[in-house]
């Protein structure tokens, strides 16, 4: 589970906010969307085509 949370928490620890933070929160779910979902993306356009 880690795994999937890493690009947001990384994200998270850059911009200095703390971990319970509301901020943070809304943050890592941005940042983790942005990493997976592309990631989905770019695997579908693969096996796509």
């Amino acid at each position: 589970m880690r795994l999937f949370l890493a690009p947001g928490n990384f994200v998270c620890g850059l911009a200095g906010l703390p971990e319970a933070s509301d901020h943070c929160q809304i943050l890592r779910t941005f940042m983790n969307t942005l990493v997976w979902g592309g990631l989905a993306i770019a695997a579908a356009m693969y096996f796509a085509f």
